[in-house]
């Protein structure tokens, strides 16, 4: 029974052999026969103590594998010491090591029962020639020496031809034994090989099978990363095209709020310069010219917010009626309500004399009616039927009295009906 292997020792032996451009796979038959030849420095087929100390392997190891104890590890004990190693640090091990430790086992059983069976034989043989000496000696004993020398001469001759005929025997049986075990270790061998050159096809194939599935990813991620970058570039330039053109808006927006300003700023010099051209110049003729400027002034001066001047505004520059699509009658109307209020209120604070204010109240109202749509004539009176009934009745009535041929019937008087004073109150408004 083999004792313990310490892993760290498994691990030194397994990382001893250096790299090679066509390395054995690990836990396989050439990789074991590899690191013997590695450890093996002297080339005599057998290591050493001072070979397995100098490469890593622990004394009491080298001791546990050395079965024949001849202080040396032959190529058969390192096989099965390199077999444990990887069985006791967790690696797989190789169909070809495998079998190959299993001959190696089963060679050293059939070694142990040779020489059990030899060692057997010899002590017969041992037992066999004690009894034959002692069988001498009683019968030489027996016979007063009468046994002669060619008897003696004639037994031991038996004896040893006895002896050759097992050794020829025994060495048969070894030979037979040898050529049987080599038969053995040439099928396996040759299994091993078979297997290990099926491991090495799949291997190959399916590192090829790597190498292509690795190929066609890196086309792919090239694919990828071109079909990305032309996305990038393509949002890239949409991205700088918005901001031109958001940049040429601003631009035209900021270039337009500056000629805007600049109309604005010059219309309200030339207003400006106007005023002051006229502020010497009578007041206009027209009552509509003298209420704009008497508007004008008061919003000018602050007595007007920019919401009452536009009431006076809407009233003083409505369209007259019948000119394009009119006005808001309704509209207009409050916002003429609205300036009127206005004109009365600025006149009791003094903003207006009283002559102002009346002028420019007669101005707003003519406009307004200028600008409103005239009202509608109220529809005629619905004349009674009951009137227009009676009418035909009696000009019937004078067609019969005039007829001769009509008999005259005298006149009844038609008996007048009953009515309450509500119901007379209600004719005479119905009937006007």
């Amino acid at each position: 029974m083999y004792k313990p292997i310490p892993i760290a020792s498994a691990l030194a032996l397994l990382l001893a052999l250096p790299s090679m451009a066509q390395q054995p796979a690990e836990g396989s038959l050439p990789r074991a026969r590899a690191l013997f030849q590695r450890v093996d420095r002297n080339s005599d087929g057998l290591i050493n103590a001072l070979e397995a100390g100098r490469n890593g392997i622990p004394t009491r190891d080298f001791v546990a594998h050395d079965v024949d104890r001849d202080r040396k590890l032959s190529e058969g004990e390192f096989t099965l010491f390199y077999r444990q190693l990887l069985v006791r640090s967790g690696k797989k091990v190789g169909s070809d090591l495998e079998a190959e430790a299993a001959r190696i086992e089963a060679a050293r059983r059939e070694k142990a029962a040779r020489d059990a069976e030899r060692a057997k034989k010899a002590r017969e043989d041992a037992a066999r020639a004690a009894a034959a000496r002692k069988d001498a000696q009683t019968g030489g004993s027996q016979t007063g020496g009468s046994q002669t020398g060619a008897e003696r001469a004639e037994a031991a001759r038996a004896e040893k031809a006895a002896q050759d005929a097992q050794r020829a025997e025994d060495a048969r049986a070894e030979k037979a034994a040898q050529d049987a075990a080599r038969a053995e270790a040439a099928r396996a061998e040759k299994a091993a090989q078979d297997a290990q050159r099926a491991e090495d096809a799949r291997a190959e194939k399916a590192a090829q099978d790597a190498a292509r599935a690795e190929a066609a990813r890196a086309q792919d991620s090239r694919i990828r990363e071109a079909r990305d970058a032309d996305t990038a570039k393509r949002e890239a330039e949409r991205a700088a095209a918005a901001r031109a053109e958001k940049a040429a808006q601003d631009a035209k927006r900021a270039e337009a709020a500056r000629a805007a300003k600049a109309a604005q700023d010059a219309k309200r010099a030339e207003a400006a310069r106007k005023a002051a051209q006229g502020k010497d110049k009578p007041a206009p003729k027209t009552p509509e010219a003298r209420a704009q400027a008497y508007v004008k002034r008061l919003f000018e001066s602050g007595r007007l917010t920019a919401p009452q001047a536009r009431d006076f505004y809407a009233v003083l520059l409505a369209p007259l009626a019948g000119e394009g699509d009119g006005v808001d009658a309704a509209e207009l109307r409050k916002a003429l309500q609205r300036a009127k209020d206005r004109v009365g209120s600025l006149v009791v604070k003094g903003d207006l004399t009283s002559e102002e204010g009346r002028q420019l109240a007669a101005a707003l109202d003519a406009r307004a009616k200028a600008a409103l749509p005239p009202d509608p004539e109220p529809p005629a009176p619905a004349v009674r039927r009951r009137k227009v009934d009676q009418t035909r009745a009696g000009e019937a009535g004078v067609k019969r009295a005039s007829d001769p041929k009509v008999k005259k019937q005298p006149v009844r008087a038609k008996p007048k009906p009953k009515t309450d004073r509500k119901d007379a109150d209600a004719r005479k408004r119905r009937d006007g």
